[in-house]
């Protein structure tokens, strides 16, 4: 695992560090390199009495996974050879949702509707208990980094997730929900 500083740095020497470290994107768009990849994905760290939340976006590379973390003050990248995973999950468990006569949320998913878009259509009367997408990467060194989907839908993770090398554990579980 590698931490770089990306404030101190310029894009070519970052270019280079990606480079000699998890290898270089596969595809290139009229000559610009493109890594396939995902955001949506919030970081919470904790810092005394302080919670910073960083926006992260995650490239898959030939040899690794790029971590950009973004916060007001703060952007740094952690580069994560593929040797260095130990797994890969993202997990959502179910929300419960009291049954109502009148439901937006019922009459879009009767539409057709996923999940992930729907679910913006739940009233507060009716949310019981909501839970968040979560992604875990887990390291050799034992670092797990936690990060929260705030609007990365599972579909997408999904695709991203079972593209990556086949060296890591990927596991998805995730729930819908329940009308209770």
């Amino acid at each position: 695992m590698i931490t770089v500083d990306l404030s101190q740095r310029n894009k070519q020497n970052v270019k280079r560090i990606i480079a000699e470290n998890i290898g270089l994107p596969e595809k290139k768009i009229f000559g610009i390199d493109i890594a396939p990849g995902i955001s949506g994905i919030v970081f919470e760290d904790r810092v005394g009495d302080h919670l910073i939340r960083y926006k992260v976006a995650i490239e898959k590379y030939p040899k690794g996974l790029a971590m950009f973390f973004r916060s007001v003050s703060n952007s740094f990248l952690v580069l994560l050879p593929y040797a260095d995973i130990v797994s890969v999950s993202f997990h959502k468990d179910e929300d419960m949702i009291s049954e109502s006569t009148v439901s937006w949320f019922r009459m879009v998913r009767k539409l057709g509707i996923n999940y992930d878009k729907a679910k913006k259509f739940i009233l507060e009367s009716e949310k019981q208990i909501v839970h968040l997408s979560r992604l875990s990467i887990t390291t050799k060194e034992n670092v797990t980094f936690e990060l929260i989907a705030t609007s990365l839908s599972q579909q997408k993770a999904e695709t991203f997730l079972n593209s990556i090398s086949s060296e890591v554990q990927v596991s998805i579980q995730y729930k819908e929900f329940r009308i209770i």
